[in-house]
């Protein structure tokens, strides 16, 4: 008997660990599946990355949707917010792939907006690095269309670089007291945006 009760004295501090992975992963999934359809509807309007053409259509997709992002982004201070995170900008990057591929500069000014709310850099955050994800194979399509880590897609080459954002966000996911309501509005806005900017090129 005292062996049984030892092991399971040894056994008990498991169990909070095991309670906030499954937190972590019910609020990834509700996000996932929530937010498929805005999800897939900004996909499609990316399209495919199958000639130089559609490649240039997605970096100047991509800087009018991140560009102005990174802009009201830009006040917050990351380690006061979110202990063990580090938001990764590639605003400079993106100008200067868009210079190698002669698209025209996207000007940005500093956002006067405020303070974003917890929920609403939550949100965000879950489309910023939840895109990321798909870097590396984006950069071996642009690779294959002549452009590299130094002309074109220097903006994918550094997102694909190995590092730890996306496990940082899925922990800060669970880190606070989060409404994930509207966590899921900002991340379906933050979609729209995306969705938004690459249909601005159809109009222009």
């Amino acid at each position: 008997m005292p062996l049984l009760n030892e092991r399971a004295c040894r056994l008990q501090p498991a169990a909070p660990l095991q309670r906030t992975l499954n937190l972590i992963s019910s609020r990834r999934m509700f996000l996932r599946d929530r937010s498929a359809d805005a999800h897939a509807s900004r996909d499609r309007l990316v399209g495919p990355l199958d000639t130089r053409g559609a490649y240039r259509r997605y970096v100047a997709g991509i800087a009018a949707f991140r560009l102005p992002l990174e802009a009201k982004l830009a006040p917050v201070v990351w380690s006061q917010v979110f202990a063990g995170y580090a938001f990764q900008p590639l605003g400079n990057l993106l100008a200067e792939d868009m210079i190698d591929l002669d698209l025209t500069a996207i000007r940005t000014e500093s956002s006067d907006a405020g303070p974003m709310a917890l929920e609403e850099l939550v949100g965000t955050l879950y489309v910023v690095e939840g895109s990321a994800l798909g870097s590396i194979l984006l950069f071996r399509r642009a690779e294959a269309l002549g452009m590299a880590a130094t002309f074109g897609a220097r903006h994918l080459a550094a997102q694909s670089m190995p590092g730890d954002q996306w496990r940082s966000y899925l922990t800060l996911l669970e880190a606070r007291p989060l409404d994930m309501e509207l966590v899921l509005e900002f991340v379906t806005a933050t979609f729209q945006s995306a969705e938004t900017a690459f249909a601005s090129l159809e109009a222009n």
